[in-house]
């Protein structure tokens, strides 16, 4: 659903934007033609993966979507023999909504959250089976075909015990709900206005797009019925906005959530609003004076490659309400950030504790890569018809989700799901929900604790590993991805396009050693069913610290033959001083605090995904930078911490322990998980931490004299295994270096 970078796009997806949901989707996607004046656009599409629904069908441009079943957040309690068939019958004006309405129906409650789709389309009739019993909140939508937009009509409050058929009517839905927005300055937003007949540019606008996402929620069930996205590149004379919907009398216990979002040439705009019941035609508009200029800086990393247009503005918004979030909008920009400064003005109104909130994570596109589609089909003639194609793709520093005040900054962390990686974020209880708002207590912060910019120190590696039974397999399958996470648990996009990686199988045959072929080496792997021992090895080099080169190494070893065959793995790691300020550079010893959080996460693959969490045993040390030579570090748990889902257990321990000196006063950290079944993770941190009183810096002329030599290296820096002729610089195990004289 993405388009050169040329052209304008418009969208249209419907279905529950709650990704936690287990609501149909439906898309339309529109190719408007290039407008003159227009050097910059904004891609948008829905804060929801595509990749986790199914495509049910597609029928005059519309695409329904369903959750796939082992996505969906569902609360089904029904004991047995009590649930029931409900038969949902579909009426409208077929000259508006033309034959094939009736697709999708959505039934809700504080237990359940249930889609159905029609059998046959055009049938006007959704067999709802195994409905528990219980009152349910029933949504239908429809795009009408005169054009005139989307169509919801809910029946609140049904009573369902028995087998029934109900009336769903979508010409009830008569009330316009419209989403405008005003900049800054009071000025309305505005997309160009095209004759779609003669690609005439009748009005430029103000913006180079735009993008809505209703969301209707049930306020009991604090869940999603339903929701329409629409991203607005331009509007088309004689044709309805997107930045609408028809929606029948719904009471206060129904509230509409809108996400909007528009950009042009200098910065972006965000506004989260909300409103409880319907029963008239209403307008979401936002007060210019409560917009907040929100700026952050990035640090680019050494894959930026702003000749190729690296360094664009990226960014992803959603609204929470009672600690939910429901899908927002994701944004990709040309628009560069200079020096990796960020800029956006958010909408940021007073707003009660339990009143819908925006979640803001801001992006910097560190690295973009363009890449050349060359394709070939065949019409229903018999003709070959060659496609080329050319996309471009940014790898994105997402920073933390942040809440945006006139106060300050309040940042977020519930985890890295912004990574896709949503099954660590989903809890094991199944009646609960997933929580965004307001996080792991432990590891958010505020403003006034934030020192660095993003992408400023050594990541660690959270590691992803989805190992299970899968039918399908007639075995044991295992799926394994990579998160690399910065000091404030930023996500960095980046750093996989230049990792190293090797995983072997029982030590000698080598599996995979392309990140971007792990899906396709590891199924082929699995299909040979095999067991033994796996060995992980990644090294990511896309690091540099305070000018010098920097690397996490990872490595993972678990086995396959065993009933748990899954690592630990670390999922946040930071330092800070006694102040509270979250830092990696420390003045002396005495001030700096470490702390990371880790588990056992053992993957479970039933109605839905999730982790849970075991026990694990942990060792630390530390090193001066690049000097390999390691000391050991006391961490303590700290129990009262532990917190799920997706981070475990929690550990902290004190630098006043570090002894002897790193160049500039940088040390590595080296942290091994090993969980009761031998399984580990290890990862080298390089460098970790500074310590400004252990710091050397050029050539010391002695060492120690209990030291020993860790490293050596010619005169322009390359490292060597032995000594060579003329002067070599060779480190010592104290953080010292000296330059030594070989004969010939």
């Amino acid at each position: 659903m993405k388009a050169k970078m040329t052209k304008l796009l418009t969208a249209i997806i419907m279905g529950a934007a709650c990704y936690l949901g287990a609501n149909a989707h439906i898309a339309i996607v529109k190719q408007g033609p290039t407008l003159p004046g227009c050097p910059t656009m904004t891609q948008y599409k829905p804060g929801l993966d595509l990749t986790r629904y199914d495509l049910k069908s597609e029928r005059s441009g519309i695409k329904t979507y369903a959750s796939k079943p082992q996505m969906q957040h569902r609360r089904y309690n029904a004991a047995p023999g009590q649930t029931v068939t409900v038969t949902c019958n579909i009426v409208a004006n077929e000259d508006k909504f033309g034959p094939y309405y009736g697709t999708t129906v959505n039934l809700t409650n504080s237990e359940s959250n249930l889609d159905y789709w029609a059998e046959e389309f055009g049938s006007h009739q959704v067999v709802c089976a195994d409905v528990p019993i219980g009152t349910y909140d029933i949504l239908t939508s429809e795009f009408a075909q005169d054009g005139s937009g989307l169509y919801f009509v809910i029946r609140e409050q049904v009573n369902i015990t028995s087998d029934t058929a109900i009336i769903l009517n979508l010409d009830e839905a008569t009330n316009l709900v419209e989403a405008n927005m005003l900049k800054p300055d009071g000025t309305l937003c505005t997309v160009p206005l095209i004759d779609i007949t003669t690609n005439e540019t009748i009005d430029e606008g103000n913006t180079n797009g735009m993008a809505m996402d209703f969301v209707i929620v049930s306020n009991e069930a604090n869940d999603a019925l339903g929701s329409y996205f629409a991203s607005r590149g331009a509007d088309f004379v004689g044709e309805a906005n997107n930045n609408r919907f028809y929606i029948n009398n719904v009471s206060d216990r129904i509230k509409v959530i809108v996400n909007c979002t528009a950009s042009d040439n200098t910065t972006d705009y965000m506004m989260v609003q909300s409103k409880d019941g319907i029963d008239g035609d209403f307008t979401f508009v936002n007060d210019p004076t409560d917009y907040v200029l929100y700026q952050e800086q990035f640090q680019p990393t050494p894959a930026y490659n702003p000749e190729e247009g690296g360094g664009t503005t990226e960014f992803k918004m959603n609204a929470v309400w009672n600690g939910v979030m429901y899908s927002g909008v994701l944004g990709s920009s040309d628009r560069l950030a200079p020096s990796g400064l960020t800029s956006f003005y958010l909408d940021a109104p007073e707003r009660e504790d339990n009143s819908i909130k925006m979640l803001f994570y801001p992006g910097f596109g560190d690295h973009r890569q363009m890449t050349i589609n060359d394709w070939s089909y065949e019409d229903e003639d018999g003709v070959w018809h060659e496609i080329v194609d050319t996309v471009y793709y940014s790898s994105t520093i997402y920073g933390q989700a942040a809440i945006v005040t006139k106060n300050g900054v309040e940042y977020v962390n519930s985890g890295h799901d912004i990574a896709g990686n949503y099954s660590f974020h989903v809890p094991e209880d199944p009646n609960a929900d997933i929580i965004d708002y307001p996080g792991n207590p432990h590891f958010s912060f505020t403003d006034r604790q934030k020192t660095l910019a993003y992408g400023t120190g050594c990541p660690i590696n959270a590691v992803l590993a989805q190992n299970y039974y899968q039918e399908w397999v007639g075995g044991k399958y295992s799926y394994i991805d990579f998160v690399y996470l910065g000091r404030y648990g930023e996500f960095r996009g980046s750093d996989l396009a230049s990792a190293q990686l090797q995983i072997t199988y029982n030590q000698d045959s080598v599996i995979c050693t392309d990140v971007a072929a792990i899906p396709t080496d590891f199924y082929n792997f699995i299909l040979e069913k095999k067991v033994g021992q796996i060995d992980v090895d990644i090294v990511n080099t896309n690091v540099e610290v305070d000018g010098l080169a920097g690397k996490n190494h990872t490595h993972v070893f678990y086995d396959w033959a065993l009933e748990d065959w899954t690592a630990p793995t670390l999922q946040m790691l930071w330092l800070r001083d006694a102040a509270g300020n979250i830092t990696d550079r420390f003045a002396s010893g005495n001030e700096g605090i470490l702390e990371f959080a880790g588990g056992d996460f053992n993957f479970h693959y039933t109605d839905r995904y999730w982790f849970d969490c075991q026990p694990q045993t942990v060792e630390v040390s530390y090193s001066p930078y690049d000097a390999d030579s390691w000391e050991p570090f006391a961490v303590e748990e700290v129990p009262e911490n532990f917190f799920m889902p997706a981070f475990g257990y929690f550990y902290r321990g004190e630098l006043s322990q570090v002894e002897g000196n790193g160049e500039k006063g940088w040390f590595d950290l080296k942290i091994k998980l090993t969980d009761l079944s031998g399984n580990w993770q290890e990862q080298v941190i390089s460098p970790a931490f500074r310590i400004d009183d252990h710091a050397y810096s050029g050539v010391a002329n002695v060492g120690k004299d209990n030291a020993h030599e860790v490293a050596r290296y010619t005169l322009d820096g390359r490292r060597i295994s032995t000594p060579q002729p003329g002067i070599n610089i060779v480190r010592y195990s104290d953080g010292t270096a000296r330059k030594v004289l070989v004969a010939q």
